[in-house]
């Protein structure tokens, strides 16, 4: 129908921008923090996680990763991205469980498939983000903008999306059980198959 051959546009629009930006993202090992290499504090990072000896916890705090393709299966759970400028970053596939994006900057940034369980948005900017059959169980979303971003078979099962800006965007087949959406904005959402039960949605 008229509204699917609309989305199918969109879907393609997108998938072309994707390509473009491809062509301008970044390697690890091309970006430096404070004069490390990410790369190499991503691999501390790791180390912290498993608690390895030498390992370190990552913390870039509002530091500037816009474009870093940050590799598939990247491990980075727990780690504090918060206030972070990661627009059009790829963090596809990524292990993100509990990981820190609080007020960050993450307009166009790639998390399909990544595990983002407990993961904390609040405030953040995902405007135009790809979630795409991410998880995002007991996620933390409060007051987050979600503006026409992709969350089709999105898990978002108990997560906290009060005050969420979910305006154009796509939730087709998403699971959204137990989640909390008071006071969310759902105008223009499509919710297609999309799994509402027991769901708070009171004075949206």
């Amino acid at each position: 129908d008229e509204k699917q051959d609309s989305r199918n546009i969109e879907k393609e629009r997108k998938s072309i921008s994707l390509k473009r930006r491809r062509e301008l993202m970044r390697d690890l090992s091309e970006v430096f923090i404070d004069g490390i290499s990410l790369k190499r504090i991503l691999k501390d990072h790791e180390k912290w996680v498993r608690n390895e000896k030498g390992g370190k916890k990552a913390v870039l705090r509002g530091k500037d990763l816009s474009q870093v393709d940050f590799g598939i299966f990247a491990s980075l759970s727990m780690i504090d991205f918060s206030g972070a400028n990661l627009e059009d970053a790829d963090l596809g596939w990524s292990a993100l469980e509990g990981a820190d994006f609080s007020e960050a900057n993450l307009e166009g940034v790639e998390f399909n498939c990544a595990d983002l369980t407990g993961a904390i948005f609040v405030g953040a900017n995902l405007d135009y983000a790809n979630l795409g059959d991410a998880c995002l169980e007991r996620a933390m979303l409060n007051g987050a903008s979600l503006r026409e971003a992709c969350l089709d078979n999105a898990r978002l099962e108990s997560a906290c999306l009060r005050g969420a800006d979910f305006c154009n965007s796509d939730l087709t087949c998403a699971n959204l059980k137990n989640s909390d959406l008071t006071c969310a904005n759902l105008s223009y959402v499509d919710l297609t198959s999309a799994d509402l039960r027991d769901c708070i949605i009171d004075e949206t």
